[in-house]
């Protein structure tokens, strides 16, 4: 419906969609859904709360093409005037050549269908008819493809899986079950791996034996009570590449002379941590490394998130850990710059191979990474934490 008098013009569109009035009005209060089907806000339900519309092909929110600087005009100021929550939320809008009045209204026709009812406006700049009809076709395609869409996967969202097992039919199998003869074929890796856990059990048990029978044949070399002193060998010493020691036993007086067997080498230890291995940073110097986490591009169903590592510090860094908390079931599924493992929530980020370090002194760094909501609602899609070598990432 569009009406005209001498005070204001009207259009108000009315639908019906097969979803429940809760989560409907979801759809139409909460950002990140909105951002959706509708336009790119920050819009807070609440009285007295304003707010921006933009990022949108709607007509009258659309950048302003007489504007001199680029984005400017294509921002529409709002103030959320009246809100009964669940059922109406009322906003005043001011824009390029557009003042207007805009509300929403939900009514539950039952547990599952919902009409949704647009009304907007205006006393000033509504625009000619042909403008006035685009409008109202921006609107009735919103209403209609977009928005189902969203709905749809916060339905799909809301499915409890778990309650369904035991109650399944063929219809809603989640997973295949295996034939007889995929059991037995599965049977096979299943019993060498069997066998090898056995041996290797084998092998270390023999190992700690042999080690306590090594210790008590040295005990047995020295006479009780006679002191031992424990001496490292030198570090020019070129008999191995690794590290030894050698154990001395000192006679008592008016006592047997040590045993033969008394001086023994131990276990050698491991080498040191080589240049290659060893974090870049020097001893003791502080980690600097600060990062940063925005959302770089998204999308219905995924977005892409972009870390940005900055190091004031004097030491450049080539050893950093970013790890971020997901909401589950999102999934990591493609990272640039960086390398990447997934437990659960956790996703652990470290430097890909090749990579430089983060240079001192200013240097800069960054990655980005792209996950797929896989049943996630809109609302939790960003990171829930962000740390660099522990710290708290800003932008989270």
């Amino acid at each position: 419906m569009t009406t005209e008098s001498a005070a204001s013009v009207e259009i108000e569109i009315e639908v019906e969609v097969d979803h429940p009035a809760e989560r409907v009005w979801r759809a139409l209060t909460e950002p990140k859904l909105l951002r959706q089907w509708f336009a790119e806000t920050d819009l807070k339900p609440r009285v007295g709360a304003f707010f921006q519309l933009s990022g949108t092909d709607l007509p009258g929110l659309q950048p302003d093409p007489a504007a001199e600087l680029p984005g400017e005009g294509s921002v529409v100021e709002g103030e959320v005037v009246g809100v009964e929550t669940g059922e109406r939320i009322v906003l005043f809008l001011h824009g390029p050549g557009l003042v207007s009045r805009f509300r929403w209204e939900i009514a539950a026709l039952d547990e599952h269908r919902t009409t949704v009812v647009l009304h907007q406006s205006w006393r000033e700049g509504a625009g000619s008819d042909a403008e006035l009809a685009q409008k109202r076709a921006a609107y009735e395609s919103a209403l209609g493809t977009p928005l189902a869409a969203v709905l749809d996967w916060l339905a799909f969202g809301e499915v409890d899986l778990e309650s369904m097992r035991g109650r399944r039919g063929p219809e809603t199998v989640i997973l295949p079950r295996l034939s007889k003869a995929g059991l037995r074929n599965a049977r096979k890796p299943l019993i060498i791996a069997g066998v090898v856990i056995v041996i290797g059990l084998i092998a270390v048990t023999g190992g700690i034996l042999w080690g306590r029978g090594s210790g008590d044949d040295e005990n047995l070399a020295a006479e009780p009570g006679v002191p031992t002193v424990t001496s490292s060998a030198s570090p020019e010493s070129t008999e191995s590449p690794l590290t030894s020691s050698t154990s001395t036993t000192l006679p008592v007086p008016g006592g047997p002379a040590p045993s033969a067997g008394a001086s023994t080498q131990t276990a050698p230890s491991l080498p040191p941590p080589s240049a290659a291995t060893a974090a870049p940073a020097s001893p003791g110097a502080p980690d600097a490394l600060s990062a940063a986490y925005k959302t770089d591009a998204d999308w219905a169903f995924g977005y892409r998130g972009k870390i940005d590592l900055a190091n004031p510090g004097t030491v450049q860094n080539g050893a950093w850990t970013v790890v971020i908390t997901l909401k589950d079931p999102i999934a990591v599924t493609k990272v640039a710059g960086a390398s990447f493992t997934q437990t659960g929530e956790t996703v652990t980020f470290t430097p890909a191979a090749g990579a430089l370090p983060v240079g001192a002194g200013g240097g800069t760094a960054s990655f980005t990474f792209e996950a797929d909501l896989k049943g996630a609602i809109f609302n939790d899609r960003e990171p829930t934490a962000c740390t660099i070598n522990g710290r708290a990432c800003s932008g989270v």
